[in-house]
């Protein structure tokens, strides 16, 4: 795969990168489902791989969780990126105020969940939002983000 997609000229891809309740506690969590990495680490990670690739003056990433819904709510509707990778956590599953800016995106999004929310407690197989996502990753950790990284930049070469 050639990484140097984009035109010497273009300005750079943004991808907003936010997180609901407790992703910003993933080491107090359960490592076989949310993969014993902190979400900082995860940024670290992706940024390392941005690097690494010489995508780095090409596409910026801005990592945010939050606890508290109205923060999160501001963000998704007042950041300006091109994509969007979410991860509603526990908002996922009952949030109507989340689903419903959610599905008022005019960018791309991918919903990520670190667990297999499908193998999970029967209240955790629904996603309220997972409807509007132009893709959905859940299960691989850590890793999940790095895919949908991956798939967006993919995406936005391609015009997907």
């Amino acid at each position: 795969m050639n990484d140097r997609i984009f035109t010497p000229h273009s300005r750079k891809f943004s991808i907003g990168v936010l997180g609901g309740p407790k992703i910003n506690r993933l080491l107090d969590r359960e490592a076989k489902h949310y993969g014993g990495r902190s979400i900082e680490q995860i940024e670290i990670d992706v940024r390392k791989d941005l690097v690494r690739r010489n995508l780095d003056s090409q596409v910026q990433v801005k990592f945010f969780s939050t606890d508290e819904e109205n923060e999160f709510l501001e963000a998704l509707t007042t950041w300006k990126v091109d994509a969007w990778i979410l991860n509603p956590a526990s908002w996922t599953h009952d949030n109507a105020r989340i689903a419903s800016a959610v599905a008022n995106l005019k960018k791309p999004f991918v919903e990520v969940h670190l667990s297999n929310i499908f193998a999970r407690e029967e209240h955790r197989k629904t996603s309220l939002t997972a409807q509007h996502a132009t893709a959905f990753i859940s299960g691989w950790k850590g890793a999940g983000y790095q895919m949908a990284v991956d798939g967006l930049i993919a995406g936005r070469s391609t015009g997907a």
